[in-house]
């Protein structure tokens, strides 16, 4: 109540008014020190919450007492589903069109029913204008409604914007969108040569093919400005070890790489030969910091890929942090994590290690023990996890023999074991 009456106080806004504004949404306004009450509520931050008690009426009203079109830089738009009001969005979608100093959008959206590609393509008009953005990050995971479409909507709308530096894309378990959407996407991002970071997650989406990632190969391998490199697509079947080859291709191009994340678990067709290509792309890489590979329940690897990736590793003396998931992998031996433990022994920078080699059932106590030997050696190392679980030729009292030889380590902050 007393945060109610000082709204009320400062903006000349009824209480019978305010009646109608989310809990969550007044907390925002009052605990938010980057917010100003004043006459007219200056915001960086505007955020509509999925909440039952949010009208278009509430939130045509504090748009009116938004100094918007000179203060707002950040805006965020949730909604869930559970409740969906197609009329508030496109409430949403004319109000940007006067955000001219806006410099950051987030629009979300989960397994939302009725959100179709005729509403986004107002989201996408609006978009365009909105001259000063530099992060944009939209999240439509099993919305269904949405096509290729949507995708060549958002594509054209990227072309004014010229300020772009951050851009993250979600659409998660989709099989309506196609190697077609893929290619309107790669058509218009190309132009952005001062982009710094790029996100895709298209996990699940069950038609996508080697050809999607062909066409981003043709797009990425422009933007050398690039540091942040974060593709998501699991599950995705019919995506072999050609499509690898072009990420491979895209990444040797990107030289200026800080950060790299790829995820294709579940990628029945991959092979060995996935990481030779991965690893002559990684070699001139001499900025890389982190470097994430999630290829669990992949089942066709072998040893031989795991000296590909430790051929590739040696390489990054800048690397600070390497995660490798091979969870399922049941096909890798100790040799393999012999060849990975090699490869580590000139890593200085290196500060942490996350390795999952979880039911890779071949595995025995030397596995463990060769990464003991070369994960002691390394001066910078704080952090190390490393996940046997399943990995039964792994007994319980050499886990605790090299768990205690770990801890002595000086300069070590974290260790975890798992069996």
């Amino acid at each position: 109540m007393q945060a109610n009456s000082q709204l009320e106080q400062k903006t000349n806004i009824t209480t019978k008014k305010m009646t109608n504004i989310p809990r969550r949404y007044m907390m925002t306004l009052n605990q938010n020190s980057n917010l100003q009450l004043t006459k007219r509520i200056k915001a960086d931050v505007w955020k509509f919450f999925d909440d039952e008690n949010t009208t278009c009426k509430t939130l045509k009203m504090l748009a009116k007492n938004l100094d918007s079109s000179k203060q707002m830089q950040k805006l965020r738009y949730y909604d869930r589903g559970f409740r969906p009001r197609n009329a508030r969005f496109k409430f949403l979608c004319k109000s940007l069109k006067g955000l001219n100093s806006l410099k950051s959008i987030l629009l979300s959206f989960y397994r939302h029913e009725k959100i179709t590609d005729s509403e986004l393509y107002h989201f996408s008009k609006s978009l365009q204008r909105l001259y000063s953005l530099q992060n944009i990050t939209l999240f439509f995971p099993r919305c269904q409604g949405i096509t290729d479409e949507t995708l060549r909507h958002i594509s054209k709308s990227l072309k004014r914007l010229v300020t772009l530096k951050k851009l993250t894309l979600n659409f998660h378990e989709n099989d309506r969108i196609t190697n077609q959407g893929l290619d309107y996407l790669s058509k218009r991002l190309k132009r952005h040569h001062s982009i710094e970071s790029i996100k895709l997650v298209f996990s699940q989406c069950g038609q996508l093919t080697d050809k999607a990632l062909h066409s981003l190969y043709g797009c990425l391998s422009r933007l050398t400005s690039l540091r942040n490199l974060d593709l998501t697509f699991d599950e995705s079947v019919d995506i072999t070890d050609i499509g690898l080859h072009f990420i491979g291709e895209t990444i040797k191009k990107l030289v200026n790489l800080e950060y790299i994340n790829l995820n294709f678990n579940r990628c029945s067709s991959l092979t060995d030969r996935m990481f030779w290509s991965l690893s002559q792309g990684l070699k001139g890489l001499t900025s890389l910091k982190t470097l994430n590979l999630d290829l669990h329940n992949c089942l066709n690897f072998t040893d031989a890929g795991m000296n590909h990736i430790g051929e590739g590793l040696k390489r990054f003396k800048s690397l600070e942090s390497v995660k490798l998931h091979l969870g399922g992998c049941e096909k890798i031996t100790d040799d393999g994590i012999s060849f990975l433990a090699e490869s580590m022994k000139g890593l200085m920078s290196l500060q942490s290690v996350n390795f999952l080699f979880y039911f890779c059932t071949k595995l025995t106590d030397k596995a463990l023990g060769s990464l003991y030997e070369k994960l002691k050696e390394l001066p910078s190392m704080q952090i190390i996890h490393l996940n046997f679980e399943g990995c039964k030729g792994i007994s319980k009292e050499h886990k605790d023999n090299v768990l205690e030889g770990l801890n002595k380590l000086a300069g070590l902050k974290k260790v975890q074991i798992y069996l």
